[in-house]
């Protein structure tokens, strides 16, 4: 059955969050954490809090932004602060501000969380990561075996584990969800590089696939919004943002996706460059006199809309565009072909039968301009846009699109649908905690 979706509450201040089950999300990026905190109440998970610590361990003062949803608006922090080294002193933080006597929405944090999940962006090979996992001492140290798949990642997750573990000793049980696991499902004939076996055997290169939280969560909502089982659902889904993925959806389960043995495959990104011929590497550092690490890194954060164009801001490239800019325009060309690539190819895998692509991320959701040049260029799969709906805005999920004129083959449906990665994640946390007890999952 689908999980419970988060629920649109009319007074946000009936929930008592000091009287509930909360549980903590931290998402925790190479230089910033996310946070969500929920309740759990007879409805389901609601969120009462959400906010980010950016440029941590930056020198130059870290960026605080919190909101109490149980108060409204009015209950925001905005502000800088000084001496946040790293994610350690960032956990701490976080805990503050939830516990904050003005913003906060809890008395103390040790009493009041019950549940702490984590993003983890990198599972590797190993099954017991396909889905939720309690982390003890023995998960600690394979995790930190992962680093060298995601080496800028890792690290500062690790390090916010080690502090949550510190705060919580043994009272609070903690749970990393990966990136990867829903794209464990990806078929060999998908997933293999074709390469010599030992370099898939003993280095385990494939293809892994990230954003998984996120298109698992906003599949799972365009089919309950469709009216369609999840076990049923054949999806296309376009996680578009500064990092960008797509993934081919079967019955529910993921059955190919754009990024690769790490996200820097795939579709072009803000500043990633996407697929590439890979002896581009070893020409640049033979002309240039730069290490492969080097040159890695310019393809990482130095390349993709940046490189072609100066910025990896969408909306700056937009008005570029208006105004006559030939860079950002092959910049917006060269993005809206890249995906639209991948869309024709996961039409193919689903047999010309799809039920909805499904617009998310911070592009996705908001950049109608971009749906509607994607659109328009997949008018040949059944592709209908509803200009007036998709020039509507709001972060309601909603469809793009007019009735298809033959329902028998084609895309059926466009839908925008906001991703919420923390709510997922706190989801399949409390629907493990309660096996783990020995309680139902859901």
């Amino acid at each position: 059955s689908t999980p419970s979706i988060l629920r649109e509450h009319k007074s946000m201040s009936s929930i008592d969050s000091a009287a509930s089950e909360n549980v903590l999300v931290l998402n925790a990026g190479s230089s910033s954490i996310k946070f969500k905190l929920f309740s759990l109440v007879l409805s389901g998970l609601v969120e009462v809090a959400e906010g980010q610590v950016d440029k941590i361990g930056e020198g130059k003062g870290s960026h605080l932004k919190f909101h109490n949803k149980t108060m409204g608006s009015e209950s925001k922090a905005d502000k800088m602060i000084e001496g946040i080294k790293n994610h350690h002193d960032a956990v701490e933080e976080i805990m503050k501000i939830l516990c904050d006597p003005l913003h906060g929405v809890i008395p103390d944090a040790q009493e009041h969380i019950h549940l702490i999940g984590h993003r983890w962006v990198h599972g590797g090979p190993n099954p017991r990561f396909h889905g939720p996992v309690r982390v003890d001492a023995e998960v600690l140290e394979e995790l930190r075996t992962l680093e060298p798949l995601a080496p800028l990642h890792i690290p500062p997750a690790l390090m916010t584990i080690d502090v949550t573990s510190r705060l919580f000793p043994g009272n609070v049980d903690q749970y990393v969800v990966c990136d990867t696991a829903f794209h464990s499902s990806i078929p060999a004939h998908a997933y293999a590089y074709a390469v010599p076996a030992e370099w898939r055997d003993k280095y385990h290169l494939r293809r892994y696939g990230f954003h998984g939280t996120s298109h698992l969560y906003v599949g799972k909502l365009a089919a309950q919004t469709l009216g369609i089982e999840w076990n049923q659902a054949r999806l296309i889904t376009l996680h578009l943002g500064n990092g960008s993925s797509a993934t081919c959806i079967r019955d529910g389960l993921s059955i190919d996706t754009s990024m690769g043995f790490t996200p820097l495959d795939g579709l072009v990104m803000g500043t990633r460059c996407g697929n590439i011929d890979p002896s581009c590497v070893e020409y640049v550092c033979r002309a240039t006199g730069q290490t492969v690490q080097q040159v890695t890194r310019t393809l990482n954060s130095g390349s993709g809309l940046r490189a072609l164009c100066g910025s990896n801001d969408l909306r700056d490239i937009l008005d570029r565009v208006d105004s006559g800019d030939p860079d950002s325009k092959l910049a917006l060309d060269v993005l809206c072909y890249s995906i639209s690539k991948y869309v024709a190819q996961y039409y193919v895998a689903l047999e010309g039968k799809v039920d909805a692509i499904v617009f998310t991320g911070g592009i996705g959701e908001h950049a109608a301009s971009v749906r509607e040049r994607l659109c328009s260029s997949l008018a040949c799969l059944g592709v209908r846009l509803d200009p007036v709906a998709n020039a509507r805005v709001t972060d309601d999920v909603r469809s793009i699109s007019l009735p298809p004129s033959d329902a028998s083959y084609g895309v059926r449906n466009v839908l925008v649908v906001p991703t919420n990665e923390e709510l997922e994640i706190a989801q399949q946390v409390v629907a493990a905690a309660a096996v783990d007890k020995g309680g139902p999952s859901n």
